[in-house]
């Protein structure tokens, strides 16, 4: 099955369900005619509590027990249920939501977990199974190709969870949601069966989460345009202090082998991997290829350490990849993912090094959440995609450098021609351009030419930083805060350091907003982070939802993040901003 593991993250795994049960009743001569895809259309995003009406069928999902009551700190099962009655089932797809203040998917060793278990002996062909702790998300797929396709009551997955925080006087729900367009659903034949879901809630016993006292004096702006402030130190204290507000405009560098920053610079490892060719590696060809299906992925990452130093602050990064030719009239999307396990371009292939075929184990080999994406409609030109967060963590901690990975996404089949870095023509070689303020070089002490010795100067106090921000409710799904729009209350706001991230500890207690949705957390030390952001029940995100940040000394980074009802197909950018 290394070719469900891709597919899955393309389309729906319904479609992909479809498509397997009409490639064994080929093989199987079968004489019913082809399945169609399932009419989802009708199933609705409805992400409250209790019985969820979709279309029209007999068969229920709902979760046992229903309403479990446990303990902090205690590991317990829930089970996803089929009732189907005498209906068959062939196919099932639940998109499941929960918060992550109260629950953690775990192992039966207790330990996070990114996958849930699946009951084989009923649907016995997993095609989808991703959990995203984090987030509260749980997205899991399965289906029956030959044999006896189950009826009646049985259990299509279990899910361990672990409580964390006590839920006092009420409950945490466990909810049945759509994701990216893609419902709830159970299917038989290429139809659908599902007649609706039946939400669920965990009470824990036990401390409830804290968040940091409010504060009344600072309230953020709702504004997309950051305003610059000069806050004037004072003088004549026996500690010197120093705030690194950047002066004048920033160092700009082209990273491109054989070209820039000079004409020896060979960072860039590439390559791509291909599925036909699952042991091959491609990385001394002069190009990759990106496929409309995902089977075939191009991977680049490039070296800029000697360029950039440590502590540097970037301001904007843009990766461009020329695009030779591709099939004329067709669309494609190139979802762009951080790649976190190490490669090398003379022996990466579709197999190797990675946990899952095609670097998608999750988050073993890679993130599940797309970073960036760019819709391609022309060839004989540069493709760019903003890649401003993942440098800032890059050059904080060089040794996570593993670069990005790229998927395609259509309707229509393509092969697209990229050039790569071995290309003969340099001027077409990947580029990578990145506009930065250097981190300030280390004060060296002189001698004076008095006989009297000079005093150390004590090194510079850090000032701590702020970081602030809103959460919104994107009415309209579009990944921007429009006006008009306003606040949403109980996401929760954590922070991590940059080299503890999840499931460690963060720094900070979570943040719950209130109803007008702003956040901060003050007085944190100089440094990079993590910021996550888990909306409340019912809510998807319409920008990212985990941002690496930097906080310099004195100054205030704000962060905003969007999420709506709305079933979405896209995930935005977050809204970053940096005021000294």
């Amino acid at each position: 099955m290394k070719q469900s593991a891709t597919l899955h993250r393309q389309i729906s795994p319904f479609h992909l369900m479809a498509w397997i049960l009409a490639m064994a009743t080929v093989l199987l001569l079968w004489i019913s005619p082809f399945a169609a895809p399932p009419n989802l259309a009708s199933a609705q995003d409805e992400p409250g509590h209790g019985v969820v009406q979709a279309a029209a069928g007999t068969v229920f999902i709902n979760f046992n027990p229903q309403s479990p009551a446990v303990a902090k700190d205690q590991i317990f099962t829930v089970d996803i249920q089929i009732v189907a009655g005498t209906q068959q089932v062939d196919g099932a797809e639940v998109h499941i939501d929960f918060d992550p203040l109260y629950l953690q998917v775990v192992d039966s060793g207790g330990n996070p977990s990114s996958t849930i278990e699946p009951n084989t002996s009923a649907l016995d062909v997993t095609v989808q199974n991703i959990v995203d702790n984090p987030a509260g998300h749980i997205d899991y797929a399965a289906g029956k190709l030959t044999g006896t396709k189950p009826s009646g009551t049985f259990v299509l997955a279990t899910m361990r969870f672990k409580a964390l925080s006590g839920t006092g006087e009420s409950s945490t729900p466990l909810t049945f949601v759509s994701r990216g367009g893609n419902p709830t659903n159970v299917t038989f034949g290429g139809d659908s069966v599902l007649a609706g879901t039946t939400d669920g809630s965990v009470t824990i016993s036990g401390p409830t989460p804290t968040g940091p006292p409010p504060t009344a004096t600072r309230t953020p702006t709702l504004t997309r345009t950051p305003t610059a402030t000069q806050t004037q130190i004072p003088t004549g204290t026996a500690t010197p202090t120093i705030t690194r507000t950047p002066v004048g405009p920033p160092t700009e560098i082209e990273f491109q082998d054989g070209r820039s920053p000079n004409m020896f610079y060979s960072g860039t490892e590439d390559t791509w991997l291909y599925w036909l060719e699952d042991n091959t590696p491609h990385g001394a060809i002069g190009e990759f290829y990106l496929r409309h299906d995902g089977l075939e992925r191009p991977l680049i990452k490039f070296d800029v350490s000697e360029y950039i130093p440590y502590g540097s602050t970037i301001v904007e990064a843009q990766l461009h990849l020329w695009l030779d030719s591709k099939p004329a009239g067709i669309i494609i999307d190139a979802d762009l993912y951080r790649v976190n396990r190490h490669w090398e371009e003379s022996t990466a292939t579709w197999r190797s090094p990675w946990h899952l075929p095609g670097c998608d184990g999750v988050p073993t080999d890679r993130e599940g959440t797309l970073f960036a994406t760019q819709r391609i409609r022309y060839e004989k030109q540069w493709i760019t995609w903003d890649v401003t967060d993942l440098l800032r963590h890059w050059v904080s901690a060089p040794g996570n450098n593993e670069g990005v990975i790229l998927i395609g996404r259509g309707e229509m089949a393509a092969r697209l021609l990229f050039r790569s870095s071995d290309f003969t023509d340099p001027m077409h070689h990947p580029k990578l351009l990145v506009r930065f303020y250097a981190a300030p070089p280390t004060t060296t002490p002189t001698s004076t030419t008095t006989p009297t010795t000079t005093p150390t100067v004590p090194p510079p106090t850090p000032i701590p930083g702020d970081i602030e921000g809103l959460v919104w409710h994107d009415l309209n799904a579009n990944g921007a805060l429009d006006s008009g729009e306003p606040g949403l209350a109980g996401s929760s706001l954590r922070l991590y350091d940059i080299d503890h991230p999840p499931p460690e500890p963060p720094v900070r207690p979570a943040f719950v907003t209130g109803a007008n949705g702003t956040f901060q957390f003050t007085d944190v030390p100089p440094g990079w982070y993590i910021l996550t952001a888990a909306h409340p029940a019912g809510y998807g995100p319409t920008t990212i939802n985990v941002v690496t940040v930097m906080v310099s000394s004195g100054d205030t980074t704000q962060a905003n993040f969007g999420a709506s009802t709305a079933a979405l197909s896209s995930i935005f950018l977050p809204i970053i901003l940096r005021s000294g």
